[in-house]
């Protein structure tokens, strides 16, 4: 038995996690395979909610969890491509040249991006995808920037996404209209907890992103400017300057309240 609800729960959330990554990383391998809603499974059973105050209620995907959905994808030297292209639902032996020029793109540049497309269900994923690779649009250019609907309705033609697809040739069937542009918007920020180092004293960051605070302390202490609340980092989140972290446990950071 447990000795409280909290630990049966973390137990339950654990292995429901591992249950759908061997499921994702064994569906890798089948023949045929919906890996797109298995990586899907994969992501959504692994995200944490933030509880620092600004941003409480917020979910993320933590770093580990990012890395071993790459490292099963990346399995071998050879696996990336293949099954990049299974994940975009093109078999890897019609593949042209550019279906796995595409691949590359995504293993290289594109991967958060990536996980953004499959977490919308977007329609179109490889043509979307392309649109990216033909605009060079990268992981390092998110987040993109929060466009309103009234921005949107006076001005679209100025959205780089919309930008980006009229370059390629206008079409009938759009991909980048205000729902998928405000879903993207949204869903970007599950995939950008940023990592606190202590190197770092002093950290900005834009209001919607999730900081990876995976606990509250309900004891609050006094700073010299003011009370101090104390937090729990999640552990894939965290860098010591002066001690690498290699443990699955948490630590603890003091986070001054406004």
């Amino acid at each position: 038995m447990f000795a409280d609800g909290k630990e049966e729960t973390e137990s339950k959330r654990k292995d429901a996690q591992e249950t759908a990554m061997t499921n994702f990383e064994q569906g890798l391998s089948s023949d045929p395979c919906n890996c797109a809603t298995l990586l899907y499974q994969a992501m959504n059973v692994s995200l944490r909610v933030s509880k620092f105050d600004k941003t409480d209620g917020a979910q993320f995907l933590p770093q580990d969890a990012f890395e071993r959905i790459w490292s099963a994808i990346e399995a071998d030297e050879d696996s990336g491509n293949q099954q990049m292209l299974k994940l975009m639902d093109i078999q890897p032996n019609e593949s042209s040249e550019d279906d796995r020029r595409l691949a590359e793109y995504i293993l290289k540049d594109a991967k958060k991006i990536f996980l953004i497309a499959i977490w919308m269900n977007l329609k179109r994923l490889q043509a979307a995808m392309e649109l990216f690779r033909a605009a060079q649009f990268c992981d390092e250019d998110l987040p993109i920037e929060e466009w309103s609907g009234q921005r949107f309705m006076s001005t679209s033609e100025n959205h780089k996404f919309v930008q980006m697809e009229e370059s390629q040739g206008a079409s009938s069937r759009r991909i980048w209209d205000m729902r998928s542009i405000t879903e993207f918007q949204s869903d970007q920020w599950l995939f950008l907890a940023p990592k606190i180092s202590t190197k770092v004293e002093t950290c900005n960051f834009d209001n919607d992103c999730p900081i990876p605070f995976i606990a509250k302390s309900t004891k609050q202490c006094s700073g010299a400017h003011g009370v101090v609340n104390k937090y729990t980092i999640h552990h894939a989140h965290f860098e010591n300057a002066l001690r690498p972290v290699d443990s699955p446990l948490c630590h603890l950071n003091a986070v001054q309240a406004n």
